[in-house]
């Protein structure tokens, strides 16, 4: 009998030597009834955190992803039962993805909130954008989406102000939600005959027809912000990036560096809880990322806090409880217990390089 992964390790043997775009796939089906459920959890895990199993007699759990390789971007068929979905800041640091979503609902939809503070409503026939740095919350009905996964290099080079967009939504009704809909659905069905050396050109295509379609929404939003400067602020975060260990980095130094007032800085930093408390996440999530990095060569705790820029062990350890529910400790001492502890699923035994989740972690991640 063939098994989940031998299926998967053929296909994609094919399509190398046949020169067709990489196809992965994935499905429960293919999975015994009662690994089902960590076979999903597992493979989603990729980007989101999922809930309860759900009640077999009322939800029977489904899912399945078919997913092509574009080169620097991955576009997937899912299919998926009821369920709630979660991207949180303990998340976001863990696994240090810097990619955007584009999801154009088929069947189905969701409501949640991202951020925290603000609601999303999807319906079949809507597309949304999702920033995978930022957190999200919903909980879906039985759905079938097409989705694209693109790194945020790709999509500021077409969209620089694609941050503000996290959450926004290109509603069935408008023009330009039916055509970029339109695009995604023929771009699906077409992608099994495309090869590979036409990746690169399918990439640039789809990304062109995404920031066509929502630049409007993103200079709507731009003025809502008051005219933020889009560029300004990318500018003063890649920088907060090469300077997080300096503990003297500081809104003062920051304006000083930049030439802006503390008040423009403080707008520019609103959305993100004001620019002391984005400086303080960004050092925690970093602290969070480096804690559950293989132990082949284990720093000290003080050494990680230290080294992200904060100045007193236990003024880190506070924030870092209060930001993420648990110690640095253990944090520490979970990861310890994975690597002495991996065994591996039966439905990824033979899994080769190529599945949709490997090619999500490899496309770009965060410094």
């Amino acid at each position: 009998m063939q098994t989940y992964s031998d299926h998967q390790a053929v296909s994609q043997e094919a399509d190398v030597m046949s020169g067709f775009l990489p196809c992965g796939i994935f499905d429960t089906e293919m999975a015994s009834p009662a690994d089902r459920w960590t076979a999903w959890r597992d493979s989603i895990a990729v980007m989101f955190d999922v809930g309860s199993p759900p009640c077999a007699e009322s939800h029977p759990l489904f899912a399945s992803v078919n997913a092509y390789h574009l080169g620097a971007m991955v576009f997937g068929d899912a299919r998926y039962s009821p369920q709630a979905f979660q991207r949180s800041r303990k998340k976001i640091a863990g696994d240090g993805l810097d990619h955007f979503l584009v999801q154009l609902y088929l069947e189905g939809g969701y409501t949640g909130e991202i951020n925290g503070n603000h609601e999303i409503v999807m319906r079949p026939g809507d597309i949304c954008i999702l920033d995978l740095g930022q957190s999200l919350s919903t909980r879906t009905t039985s759905s079938r989406t097409h989705t694209l996964v693109v790194p945020r290099s790709a999509m500021e080079a077409v969209l620089p102000d694609a941050s503000v967009l996290h959450g926004a939504v290109l509603k069935r009704e408008k023009i330009l939600g039916k055509l970029l809909a339109n695009h995604f659905t023929s771009l699906y069905q077409h992608l099994p005959e495309a090869r590979q050396s036409q990746a690169i050109s399918i990439a640039d295509a789809v990304t062109g027809m995404i920031a066509a379609c929502f630049r409007p929404t993103a200079n709507a939003l731009n003025v809502a912000h008051g005219q933020i400067d889009i560029s300004i602020l990318n500018l003063i975060k890649h920088h907060i990036e090469k300077h997080l260990n300096e503990p003297s980095l500081s809104p003062d130094t920051l304006a000083l560096a930049f030439h802006v007032s503390r008040t423009t800085l403080y707008r520019l930093f609103e959305p993100f809880g004001g620019i002391c408390t984005y400086i303080q996440n960004r050092r925690l999530q970093r602290a969070y990322t480096a804690l559950k990095q293989a132990p082949d060569k284990p720093r000290w705790i003080y050494e990680i806090a230290f080294a992200c820029g904060f100045r007193d062990e236990a003024h880190f350890s506070r924030s870092f409880r209060r930001a993420f529910g648990i110690s640095p400790r253990d944090v520490r001492a979970q990861q310890s217990y994975c690597y002495s502890n991996q065994t591996v699923a039966p439905w990824s035994a033979h899994k080769k390089e190529g599945d949709y989740a490997d090619w999500i972690t490899r496309l770009v991640t965060r410094n």
